[in-house]
């Protein structure tokens, strides 16, 4: 092979070496585009560089052994000027290749600083992942730590994001303001809100409202901007913790109870993945980011009155409230979220379905119109399961509708039972109002106002049925007792054990006969005087006697309306007391001697404020009221008695207690048996005395005199009552006589038509014990007396 050939050849081999080269550099731009595994890929490319040069190095050897050769073989001098050339060819190729190597060397110098460059920047890129990997990791922690966070009570919603202010808004497309922001309030819809019937998305989500301007916004960011950070991390990236699921971003949009016409809405429906991001911006700028440096307090202990407090950097337009598209709601779990309104009609539904369940299941009833439920306790599960619907129907409200009934009565079979259960719904159901409690023996009624017990109220049908444990419970509980049956005195010894061990009973009232009711007074005062005399102290203020008609037996129902009550009032921490009674003794006999109303009229007749007494009215009575009221004075508002069966000296005392009655509003006057000439005598001289005072007490407006009128009556002496009646002040008239015609309607007609003081305060005449209903003349009649006194009703006819 000629030298001319082996230099082509090697003259092949350089160029293949700068082909290499050329490769060589491509791969490390490859190699500089590649981050993933530089290490690598970049040690392999170095061990091909090194092979590449080795094989330089060897044909560098080759071409010194061909030098030699050359040399060796051309010793003619003819190929002396030829091999010169040759050397000097091969002089500037070595220089060439000098050349080359020190590109070479001064490329291996860059490649390498290349390599250390990409080196540095992939570690920073590894750090920068890493803290990007924690910081979402720690985001993420804190907005499960946010969601997962349980309350009993939420004032306002906890959960909300601010994006940037829309302004030159023109069919929902505008520009955002840097600077100026609104604050959204979120749906707090999950797992807790399903239901069969649930058409809505249960994803976290916007309200239909198009948001509130911040008021003091620097003070606003100092302060929620921490916790404002988080919520805009997870409405960008989404997180399910706790049955709350919030989508990703694009998901993110109003409910489809929004009107699509409103342009705020539709503007960030349309921009939410811009507004979100210029605010998360607007705020790391602010207040920093979030890493493991962050303040943790700035969610984790954002409590109910820094939420309460949100509410004054909010502009709320008049009339509007904050949060006016949610309502609170309380989920299966005793939890108060915030919902909106089609999510909590669907919640509804689940829930009062679950509550009407349990219900049926124990034989009680459910009226949501009437706004009460009634439930028998038959068991403890059925207690638990009651209790959970009952809080979940109970939570689940809006302003101004409240969905679970305001009373709630439950039928229990012991103490026992009812401790844990209702103790948890008194303390829970902030709606309830009332809470009747029906053990048979005995009923409890316990208003509630926001949870708190206001009072306590119980029934007892009679003390004899009381058992230890109902005994005791009322001693315990009750600040009001109600016995509705008469106590015998065999319950006497009941009562004063009742009375003693009571330190929260403030008002007793008690339904008595009358016959009992001077004992049952006597007792219950001496009982509290003998308390407070030991040492102790008594909480009863009122001690209220009702008329007892339960336990009249047949005779005296049919005979008498026998009625005493008395309100005792007693003064705190000493025996003092005062006492307003009314009596009502309507004897439908003449009764000669009446015990019980003499009785009570020696003991507390100064106590009298309504005195009603008819033919058990009688001489010795009226004596008795008159020394009574002599002594104390009179409190008599209302007297109501005959003056049949009175002497003129009894008439004589009953005008003393008339005059001493200062309060006296209301008299009314029965005359029987006035087909004796000395009743007659006795109504018309009634009437002219009493004619001047009952004039001065109509003025007042509450006067009555009422004429109660019996047995046959001559035409004659009718007209002589008639014109002695003052009808200025008559409110009632009851003719009570077959011998009252139409002649005598016409008289009563005309002297109240020529009444000199109208109008007429006549509200009632009674007809009906007459013979004028079958009278042709009568219905004329009856128009004049309605059209001189206006306002009068009659009967009868």
């Amino acid at each position: 092979m000629s030298i001319q050939e082996q230099l082509r050849q090697l003259k092949q081999q350089l160029q293949q070496m700068q082909q290499s080269q050329y490769e060589m550099q491509q791969q490390v731009n490859e190699i500089l585009q590649q981050t993933q595994h530089p290490h690598q890929q970049l040690q392999q490319r170095l061990e091909e560089t090194l092979q590449k040069t080795q094989l330089v190095d060897e044909i560098l050897q080759k071409m010194q052994k061909v030098e030699q050769q050359n040399h060796q073989m051309e010793h003619s001098q003819h190929l002396i000027q030829r091999s010169i050339e040759e050397t000097r060819q091969m002089d500037r190729q070595q220089k060439q290749i000098d050349e080359f190597l020190q590109m070479r060397q001064k490329t291996d110098q860059q490649l390498q600083a290349h390599i250390n460059e990409t080196l540095q920047k992939s570690q920073q890129m590894d750090q920068e992942m890493f803290r990007a990997f924690n910081r979402f990791a720690l985001v993420q922690y804190r907005v499960q730590s946010v969601l997962t966070r349980s309350f009993r009570e939420l004032p306002i919603p906890r959960l909300f994001i601010i994006l940037p202010k829309a302004t030159d808004l023109v069919d929902g497309i505008g520009k955002s303001c840097s600077v100026e922001f609104r604050l959204y309030y979120l749906c707090e819809c999950g797992s807790h809100t399903t239901g069969e019937k649930t058409k809505e998305t249960q994803e976290i989500h916007l309200t239909k409202h198009s948001g509130y301007d911040l008021v003091n916004p620097s003070e606003f960011f100092g302060k929620y901007g921490m916790y404002i950070l988080i919520m805009m991390y997870m409405v960008k990236y989404g997180a399910k913790s706790g049955g709350h699921v919030v989508p990703l971003l694009l998901r993110l949009e109003p409910a489809s109870e929004a009107d699509a016409g409103e342009e705020h809405l539709d503007f960030v429906k349309k921009n939410i993945s811009r507004l979100v991001n210029e605010t998360i911006v607007y705020l790391e700028a602010a207040i920093g980011t979030i890493d493991g440096d962050s303040d943790a307090s700035a969610f984790q202990k954002l409590s109910t009155l820094e939420l309460e407090e949100l509410k004054s950097y909010l502009q709320v337009k008049d009339g509007e409230g904050v949060s006016d598209d949610l309502s609170q709601t309380i989920t299966q779990k005793g939890h108060c979220v915030w919902i909106c309104n089609q999510h909590r009609r669907d919640y509804h539904e689940l829930v009062m379905q679950q509550l009407k369940d349990v219900i049926t299941e124990s034989g009680g009833a459910y009226s949501e119109e009437a706004g009460d439920v009634k439930i028998n306790i038959i068991s403890d599960a059925l207690t638990r399961r009651f209790y959970e619907a009952v809080v979940k129907v109970c939570g689940n409200q809006s302003t101004g509708n409240v969905l679970f009934p305001a009373t709630l009565e439950l039928k229990l079979d012991d103490h026992h039972s009812l401790k844990k259960g209702a103790t948890n719904i008194i303390i829970n159901l902030n709606n309830l109002k009332s809470l009747i409690l029906d053990f048979g023996r005995l009923s409890v009624t316990i208003s509630i106002s926001h949870g708190e017990v206001k009072d306590m109220r119980a029934k007892v049908p009679q003390l004899k049925i009381l058992t230890v444990d109902d005994a005791e419970f009322i001693k315990q509980c009750p600040g009001q007792l109600e016995v509705l049956q008469t106590p015998g005195q065999v319950d006497e010894e009941r009562l004063v054990n009742i009375l003693q061990h009571s330190p929260g009973l403030k008002e007793l009232y008690i339904k008595c006969l009358g016959k009992r009711s001077i004992g049952i007074i006597d007792l219950v005062i001496s009982t509290r005087e003998k308390t407070i005399r030991n040492g102790g102290s008594s909480a009863l203020r009122t001690l209220n006697l009702l008329a007892d008609q339960e336990t009249c037996d047949k005779y005296e129902r049919l005979t008498c309306r026998d009625k005493i009550k008395a309100k005792a009032s007693f003064s705190e921490g000493s025996a003092a007391f005062d006492i307003e009674a009314d009596l009502i003794f309507e004897w439908y006999d003449v009764v000669e001697n009446n015990n019980v109303l003499s009785d009570f009229i020696r003991r507390y007749g100064w106590s009298i404020t309504s005195f009603t007494v008819q033919k058990s009215f009688n001489i010795h009575l009226a004596t008795q009221l008159d020394e009574a009221t002599r002594k104390q004075g009179s409190r008599i508002t209302l007297l109501d008695f005959s003056p049949t069966w009175l002497t003129a000296q009894a008439l004589a005392s009953m005008d003393q207690v008339i005059k001493r009655s200062q309060n006296l509003t209301s008299l009314r006057l029965s005359f029987y048996d006035l087909h004796k000439k000395d009743q007659i005598e006795k109504v018309l001289l009634q009437l002219v005395k009493y004619k001047d005072q009952l004039n001065g007490l109509f003025l007042e407006g509450s006067s009555i005199v009422g004429i109660m009128i019996k047995d046959g009556l001559p035409p004659q002496i009718w007209e002589a009552v008639i014109k002695s009646i003052d009808f200025s002040t008559l409110e009632s008239l009851h003719p009570y006589d077959y011998h009252f015609s139409g002649e005598q309607l016409k008289l009563l007609v005309d002297c109240i038509a020529e009444s000199e003081s109208p109008p007429v305060p006549l509200r009632l005449v009674d007809l009906r014990g007459t013979y004028l209903e079958h009278k042709a003349e009568i219905p004329a009649l009856c128009k004049r007396l309605r059209e001189a006194a206006s306002r009068v009703e009659i009967l009868g006819v």
